[in-house]
């Protein structure tokens, strides 16, 4: 049995696309003139100063804008801007424009506290000295309207506040409105001197005690007013015991 032999032989390579490329680069450039010698070329010591001005060349082309007409327009608008954004300096002898100051708008008042004030307007301020002259009592003369309604109000003793405490106490299952209605009548009738000059009965004696019958007449009394005027008496009431109780807290902080 004979054996064969086969060997392979590999194609000689040819040469790769770039390396024609980089042949007729250097052709080219063999054929270019060399620099000639360095003679004559100033060192870097030698050149001239570097802030001395350098001479200006001459435009190649004057005729052509050196920019475009877009970037002129827009260099143009941006030199606006920036002439617009600089504060102006007044003028030798011209006062600067003061900004012009807004007027604050007065908030709308409602109408309990337009009343309020219309009334208080009305009013003799409240003399405090009448805690110390009158055993602890303060009244206050209120034309809600005047010639028609008026009211004098006067402060009153614990004796009066617990009365209506008790009273309160001895009312049964009543709902919140009728809580609320019986309070309003009872500081009514203790706190009520008089009605368009009408003084009413006392309501404790010399001893400080409360007087049963003229609570229960002063009662009868409140119940009698309609209902507006109810309401205009308890909100003046109200109005009244705030004076009272800010009064004190301005004569405590003078005398402190």
């Amino acid at each position: 049995m004979s054996k064969t032999t086969t060997q392979f032989s590999d194609a000689p390579a040819s040469p790769p696309p770039y390396r024609k490329i980089i042949d007729q680069a250097k052709a080219r450039a063999a054929q270019q003139e060399r620099p000639g010698p360095m003679q004559g070329v100033p060192r870097f010591d030698q050149l001239p100063d570097r802030n001395a001005s350098m001479p200006v060349q001459p435009v190649a082309n004057p005729d052509k804008p050196f920019l475009s007409a877009q970037t002129a327009e827009g260099l143009k608008a941006l030199n606006a801007q920036i002439t617009r954004s600089q504060p102006v300096e007044p003028e030798e002898g011209e006062e600067s424009a003061q900004p012009e100051m807004l007027t604050p708008v007065p908030l709308e008042l409602s109408d309990d506290e337009k009343l309020r004030q219309a009334i208080e307007k009305r009013l003799t301020p409240i003399d405090i000295g009448q805690y110390l002259l009158s055993g602890n009592e303060v009244t206050q003369n209120i034309p809600i309207i005047p010639g028609k309604l008026e009211v004098k109000f006067r402060t009153i003793t614990e004796y009066e506040e617990g009365w209506v405490d008790t009273y309160l106490g001895k009312q049964r299952e009543l709902t919140n409105r009728q809580v609320l209605r019986a309070l309003n009548e009872c500081s009514l009738a203790c706190y009520v001197e008089s009605v368009n000059g009408v003084k009413w009965p006392p309501s404790v004696g010399r001893d400080g005690q409360v007087i049963p019958q003229n609570i229960d007449e002063r009662l009868s009394r409140v119940r009698k007013f309609h209902s507006s005027i109810f309401a205009l008496l308890v909100q003046n009431l109200g109005w009244f015991v705030e004076r009272v109780n800010k009064s004190l807290t301005t004569e405590a902080l003078g005398n402190g």
